[in-house]
């Protein structure tokens, strides 16, 4: 009895070990996704600019051509996937460590950040992060498992998968992926595929009142913080705009809401740019080329709009 109570507390141990060096691996990424984990949950920053949202803010606000317009130092926090909720706690995470900056840049999808979801989207790409507090306490509450994430090894490695270690190792070596070279301060394009329109299914645009009202408590908290909230709905493609049901009434009650809390708000749902397919590498993502010339106009609308009404 003795000796089977050794051995698994000489495993639980081992497991800890393991899953701490395969941590510390990913914490040590200069570049690529992890790279860009470290500076949103590790690093100490002082950007006066940040860029939040899902996929879309990711792939679409190139932070280049944003700071040569507006004479900014910006960084793309976008992450795939994020709510408006899981956004909130991003930018908890962030602030943990780093400066507040001037101006906060939501991106908002004209549906899906307003879903309901009961993880996060590629949640093992978090576990070396969990010792922030902020992520730790935001996340759970979206999964709960993440508490077990947390605390059981065992648990946690069953779900990292190989490319977990591989990204692990490339932090030791000092090494990159293909793929990783492509961040530019957190900005992540797509190529410059060309998207074939296709003809989707009618899709009706729920809101989760929770969800939703991360909204208020984003607006509120930057407040408190003395940052600027911008609020942007970037371009989708016009096919899958108008197969959404409610689009229209959700782009009302955001329009609203901004007004309410007193937010800069930039909609192009309906900018020609929705029109071109040669722009877009699917429906709901601008391509490569489509992202540089948004940057440029949305850059040249928010130093327009800045300099009208200065923060």
């Amino acid at each position: 009895m003795k000796k089977t109570v050794f051995y698994i507390l000489l495993a639980l141990l081992l497991s800890y070990g393991v899953r701490g060096l395969l941590h510390l691996g990913i914490r040590m990424n200069n570049e690529g996704v992890y790279g860009k984990f470290n500076t949103a949950f590790e690093k100490k920053n002082n950007y006066n600019t940040i860029f939040l949202g899902s996929s879309r803010s990711e792939t679409h606000f190139d932070c280049a051509i944003f700071d040569s317009i507006n004479k900014s130092n910006s960084y793309n926090l976008g992450m795939e996937g994020a709510s408006i909720q899981f956004s909130y706690h991003i930018l908890q995470a962030y602030l943990r460590r780093s400066e507040t900056p001037k101006n906060i840049i939501l991106s908002i999808d004209h549906v899906f950040n307003f879903e309901k979801a009961d993880t996060v989207f590629m949640y093992p790409r978090y576990f070396a992060y969990l010792n922030n507090e902020k992520l730790y306490n935001g996340i759970k509450k979206i999964d709960s498992r993440f508490y077990a994430f947390h605390y059981l090894p065992f648990y946690s490695m069953a779900h990292m998968g190989p490319k977990y270690v591989q990204a692990s190792l490339r932090g030791y070596f000092n090494s990159a992926s293909a793929a990783d070279s492509n961040y530019r301060k957190g900005f992540f394009p797509f190529s410059d595929r060309i998207y074939v329109p296709e003809n989707p299914k009618k899709y009706l645009a729920e809101q989760d009142l929770l969800v939703a009202s991360y909204l208020d408590s984003i607006a509120l908290y930057c407040k408190k913080i003395n940052a600027q909230l911008t609020v942007v709905i970037s371009p989708v493609h016009q096919n899958f705009y108008n197969a959404t049901l409610g689009a229209d009434n959700n782009i009302s009650d955001l329009s609203k809401k901004c007004k309410f809390y007193d937010l800069r708000f930039f909609n192009y749902t309906n900018d020609s740019l929705c029109r071109k397919n040669e722009l877009f590498y699917d429906g709901f993502h601008l391509n490569g080329r489509g992202a540089r010339k948004f940057s440029l106009r949305f850059s040249d609308d928010f130093h327009n709009k800045t300099h009208q009404n200065p923060f």
